[in-house]
């Protein structure tokens, strides 16, 4: 649903993410009957979140998960799923002092410099990110309980802009790992978890997705992302060989159209819409949310793919639109994890 506020007497819209509509381009009203089916979706997350140990390991959860976690339990269900909610409470809560404000204490200044350069690229368009100046103050969730309140810390200054709270993250990431440090591409999944959660809980959120959900994907050298680009050509290979001839004849390696894919989780260049449910199944099952979604891409270019050139075959791949439709056609591709786990053994001895 879109929001309007007003900063310096010009009027601010933004749709229900957050991100600013032009005046050109409003946002669509929600309608009686889907008002009504959300409230009905949020009873039942309701109870599964009151009810967690019973459904939490669930094909229940995962149904649901895929129908897309609604908006203002988000944060809370992340939080869960990854594990970082019991990270943030131990390390914020039930301490004397705060981790994260230690951590925040150390400083990696070529880090910082590479991070202040690309904030500015981290969702420009939402209005937790733009200048202080052009915000307005967040709506508040449309039903409030304890799944869906916000935490506020004692020392956690909530005037801070999402950029500040984005480029603090960042920094006491980059020390907290130094052996990862920063890399492009981090400050996307930083940037959706702030939408969803506070600074300090989004911090122990995206620790938990770079090293239990993400895990070499952004060390040096990149090597498990090298084995992602091995493993989703075997699968290519496997599942749409025809494809997979024509990219091998024009030389196009996955490493030009995937990587992506594999460091952003579609979040890079997808509608928000879709990205934010790729996410929600990503955060409960993992990389294997990113192959079935590469399969219905490829399945949605394939007749382009297979007639271009070059270039037509490379627009194909990195231009078409990530949809809805796409995302649930994904959902029903049924893929088997040794389909897809080649060079999987290799990497995890050599870590």
């Amino acid at each position: 649903m879109a929001s309007e506020g007003v900063t310096d007497d010009v009027p601010v819209q933004t749709d229900r993410y957050g991100f600013i509509i032009d005046d050109d381009n409003h946002s669509q009203q929600p309608s009686q009957r889907q008002i009504a089916l959300e409230h009905k979706r949020m009873e039942k997350w309701t109870y599964m979140l009151d009810n967690w140990e019973r459904f939490h390991n669930s094909e229940k959860l995962k149904t649901r998960v895929r129908k897309g976690i609604p908006e203002p339990f988000r944060g809370l269900v992340w939080q869960k799923l990854l594990g970082s909610r019991v990270l943030y409470e131990r390390n914020e809560v039930h301490t004397v002092n705060s981790v994260y404000s230690k951590i925040l204490k150390d400083h990696d200044a070529e880090a910082e410099a590479v991070i202040n350069r690309d904030l500015a690229r981290t969702f420009p368009r939402h209005q937790l990110f733009v200048e202080r100046e052009r915000r307005d103050p967040p709506p508040a969730p449309a039903v409030v309980n304890d799944h869906t309140k916000t935490e506020e810390k004692e020392g956690e200054d909530t005037e801070e802009s999402g950029q500040s709270a984005l480029a603090n993250n960042l920094r006491g990431f980059a020390v907290y790992k130094r052996e990862i440090g920063y890399c492009q591409g981090m400050g996307f999944i930083d940037g959706i978890l702030l939408m969803y959660m506070s600074e300090r809980e989004a911090f122990w959120a995206l620790r938990q997705m770079i090293l239990t959900k993400m895990p070499g994907i952004f060390d040096p050298g990149f090597p498990r992302l090298q084995v992602r680009f091995k493993q989703w050509a075997k699968l290519l290979e496997h599942r749409e060989p025809a494809v997979a001839r024509v990219l091998k004849r024009h030389n196009i390696d996955p490493s030009f159209y995937t990587t992506q894919w594999f460091m952003t989780l579609f979040i890079y260049n997808a509608p928000f819409g879709v990205a934010i449910r790729v996410m929600d199944s990503f955060i409960l099952e993992g990389v294997k949310i990113i192959f079935r979604m590469g399969l219905a891409y490829i399945q949605t270019v394939k007749r382009r793919v297979l007639k271009a050139d070059f270039e037509g075959a490379m627009t194909a791949l990195q231009k078409e639109p990530l949809t809805i439709t796409m995302f649930n056609e994904a959902m029903k591709i049924k893929l088997s994890r040794k389909e897809y786990e080649v060079e999987e053994d290799r990497w995890a001895s050599s870590t």
